[in-house]
């Protein structure tokens, strides 16, 4: 490990360029990273059989199938009833080692596991977790239709969209517009630009990441963090550069999308019953991080948070979704007034919102200007991806996405922003009380009786 250290130091020192454009910088971090890698771990192609074994799975159960194996083969070989009477002794042994293995793993599971945690390890326990992919000749001909039919998703309910914005508009200005114009409000502080990062900012907030690696990275996760006293140096430039120029590098705006079914019960051969889950670089991580930090602090010090906002924000959940909504029912019936709820469940939210309205209310709404609203309009647009079949090695070829005024993108970031725009959408009449949360707008509206 010291030797990669030393040698990775000295490649990055060597393609190092103070001057160059952010695009340049980490293509110089990229080549000098994998120069290195293949120097000391060549890449090489083996296969093996994994046989995974469960969280529960003990020494002790290993042993005692051990012997029942070696009792079954004894009755096998002499056909006695005594050895059938030990064997079959041994097999029900075997059985209350592996329930009572069962009962006290998931038992020690659940008693410190949140709720996403309860309802992973649920889900494992009722085998909803099911691998499946439909039938299909060739991987590479799945992989593509995985693509188109993401694609075609989005490109439907955008038409869907437009199409009922022409029709129902006869004024000179589309809603789209009407909207835009109308979500201004008067800010005392506006942010133009992002504030650079020191070493150690950028060092918290890969610290704080996940070791999660995805095939686009040329040094996985775990590697980069662990000789991060090199490479730390060379990762800050390359996020500054970004945030204070307003570019999102193009080569972290490629994605692997893997599809996954949305529920077991679900038809495997049914395209439109997967969902797309992106992997992107990990550096791309890091600057997104960076820039949402800096987004946030100014929407909170503005005050411009949405107050009954449960989705990405700290300490909310479902849970205080839940709570508010219950809240303000049970309280408009203890004032005699009747109520009704209304729940919109948005098709593919994130991946249709509208680009002209997401800029305009950034700029009128947030307050957000200058280099910090180009570099989001540079991480929104010119965006790629592959399809990745899951529990096989198949990559598709590079599909770009639609260039319209919405895309299909990793998210992540943006996610806040549609959780704001959806509160647009709510109608104001009779006393409403919203509660937004992901892309889900509750609207419990009441009137006195």
């Amino acid at each position: 490990m010291e030797d990669f250290k030393c040698d990775l130091e000295k490649e990055l020192a060597v393609e190092a360029q103070p001057d160059a454009d952010v695009n340049m910088k980490l293509n110089n971090f990229n080549i000098a990273s994998t120069r290195v890698l293949n120097q000391h771990v060549p890449s090489s192609t083996r296969t093996r059989k994994i046989r995974p074994r469960f969280p529960w799975y003990s020494q002790e159960i290993s042993e005692a199938r051990r012997v029942t194996r070696k009792l079954e083969r004894r009755f096998r070989r002499t056909h006695l009833q005594c050895d059938r009477d030990n064997f079959n002794k041994q097999r029900m042994h075997v059985n209350k080692l592996i329930d009572r293995s069962k009962a006290c793993y998931y038992k020690d599971a659940l008693k410190d596991a949140d709720t996403k945690q309860t309802f992973r390890i649920l889900g494992s326990v009722m085998h909803q977790n099911v691998k499946a992919l439909p039938s299909f000749d060739t991987p590479d001909v799945l992989s593509n239709k995985f693509a188109l039919s993401f694609n075609e998703k989005v490109f439907k309910i955008r038409s869907g969209i437009d199409n009922n914005v022409v029709v129902s508009d006869h004024k000179d200005l589309s809603i789209r517009q009407n909207i835009a114009q109308n979500i201004g409000v008067n800010l005392e502080t506006h942010m133009s630009s992002f504030k650079l990062l020191d070493d150690s900012e950028v060092h918290e907030i890969v610290a704080s990441s996940a070791d999660k690696t995805c095939n686009l990275d040329c040094v996985p996760t775990w590697l980069l963090k662990s000789n991060i006293s090199v490479v730390l140096p060379y990762i800050a430039e390359i996020v500054n550069t970004s945030l204070q120029c307003g570019v999102f590098p193009s080569e972290l705006k490629q994605a692997i999308v893997t599809p996954i079914l949305k529920k077991s019960s679900l038809d495997w051969n049914d395209l439109t019953n997967y969902r797309p889950v992106s992997n992107v670089n990990y550096i791309g991580k890091v600057i997104e991080k960076a820039a949402i930090s800096q987004i946030n602090e100014h929407i909170e010090s503005n005050g411009l948070d949405e107050s009954l906002q449960s989705a990405y924000k700290c300490r909310h959940s479902t849970e205080t979704a839940l709570l508010v909504v219950k809240n303000d029912i049970m309280t408009a019936i203890d004032e005699n007034q009747a109520v009704f709820l209304v729940m919109l469940d948005l098709s593919a939210a994130f991946d249709t919102i509208d680009h002209t309205i997401l800029f305009n209310r950034l700029e009128c709404d947030f307050g957000i200007k200058g280099t910090a609203l180009e570099w989001f309009q540079s991480y929104m647009t010119d965006r790629n991806f592959q399809t990745a079949l899951p529990y096989t090695n198949q990559v598709d070829q590079v599909y770009d996405l639609l260039q319209t005024p919405h895309v299909l993108s990793s998210l992540g970031i943006t996610g806040w922003l549609v959780v704001g725009l959806s509160a647009l959408l709510v109608p104001n009449f009779g006393t409403t009380c919203h509660h937004p949360y992901g892309h889900v707008p509750l609207s419990a509206v009441s009137r006195a009786i």
